[in-house]
């Protein structure tokens, strides 16, 4: 590091502007990895109960979508994929109708993105973009 930044490094340090006292007392993270403490305030696990996933299991089944269940019990929808595999439950291919690739195609033509338009349809924007 060159001496004329160490020095004003210094300076600022030692004598903080208003404006630098401001950031300071915000107590930002300096960089580097979260700590333990800092990952669970982020990331929240729900852990679902042999009864839970019976009952993601019959909902499925009875029609729910993957992104419906996954809002519901409040777990991503790659781990209610997961809950359905390892339960030996077949995957329900949502496939989209004509009617409803013809009316995908116009929305993405409009701008919409593929998310958008997957929850018009009640579908991943990945089963869009297949689709289309």
């Amino acid at each position: 590091m060159p001496v004329f930044c160490m020095v004003d490094l210094l300076q600022v340090l030692s004598s903080p502007t208003p404006q630098f006292r401001s950031l300071l007392s915000l107590n930002l993270p300096m960089g580097g990895a979260p700590t333990d403490a800092e990952r669970r305030r982020i990331q929240r696990q729900v852990r679902l109960s042999a009864a839970d996933i019976n009952h993601l299991v019959r909902i499925y089944q009875g029609g729910a979508t993957i992104m419906e269940l996954a809002k519901r019990f409040g777990i991503h929808r790659t781990t209610v994929m997961d809950h359905l595999r390892r339960q030996g439950v077949p995957k329900q291919g949502r496939k989209l109708s004509h009617e409803q690739i013809r009316q995908a195609k116009y929305l993405r033509n409009m701008g919409m993105s593929y998310e958008a338009i997957g929850r018009v349809f009640g579908v991943d924007g990945e089963t869009v973009k297949n689709h289309t």
